[in-house]
């Protein structure tokens, strides 16, 4: 939210609004002067009504609730061939304190092309939350196209290293099974009672 000590005129309203009470004041003199009641009537209208309309407009406008939020890209233009800004026509999911997932189409003029966002991508924005249209990205904070790839290569890198390695534990289990007399037991047992152990003795004649 803008401070409240903020003037809320640009340098063009202001000189606007001086021009409009210097009008008036000499409308109101003229007027004055000459008895005349219209001119002295449009000197004051012009001269507080102008100002006074001006003002409350940019205080209203002004006071907009700007918040954090994140943005998820459901659409977006293509990315232009060459240029280093270009643009681009936005479908956003948003989502901040107040705002519960609205949908809202922006047109940014400006888009930095190696900042160029996919469909699925999450964008830092502030948002009004009175107003959910009213929005700015922050492309500042945005990472560049070639950070996204660098990071899905790592990934994907760490992914095959992951596997590789619990192929290889497994075959060394394996191998260590095999090579165990304990663990490699086939179910027969050398020490026990064989068939001709357990035959009577032969009657001697």
């Amino acid at each position: 939210m803008a401070p409240a000590s903020r003037w809320p005129l640009s340098d063009g309203q202001v000189f606007t609004v001086g021009a409009m009470i210097i009008f008036g004041i000499f409308a109101v003199t003229c007027g004055a002067g000459m008895s005349d009641v219209a001119i002295a009537g449009l000197g004051i209208a012009v001269g507080t009504l102008g100002p006074t309309l001006i003002i409350m407009t940019n205080i209203r406008g002004g006071s907009r609730d700007f918040v954090f939020g994140t943005a998820f890209v459901r659409e977006a233009s293509p990315l232009p061939p060459v240029g280093v800004a270009g643009r681009c026509d936005f479908e956003l999911f948003v989502n901040a304190h107040g705002v519960d997932g609205a949908s809202v189409r922006l047109r940014d003029p400006a888009v930095p092309v190696n900042k160029w966002p996919e469909v699925g991508a999450s964008l830092p924005v502030m948002v009004d939350a009175r107003d959910p249209r009213h929005l700015r990205i922050l492309w500042d904070e945005v990472r560049t196209r070639r950070e996204i790839e660098l990071d899905r290569r790592t990934a994907a890198q760490h992914v095959s290293d992951t596997s590789a390695e619990s192929d290889t534990d497994a075959a060394d289990a394996d191998l260590f099974i095999l090579n165990d007399p304990l663990l490699n037991d086939t179910g027969t047992d050398d020490t026990g009672p064989n068939d001709d152990d357990a035959k009577p003795p032969s009657a001697r004649p």
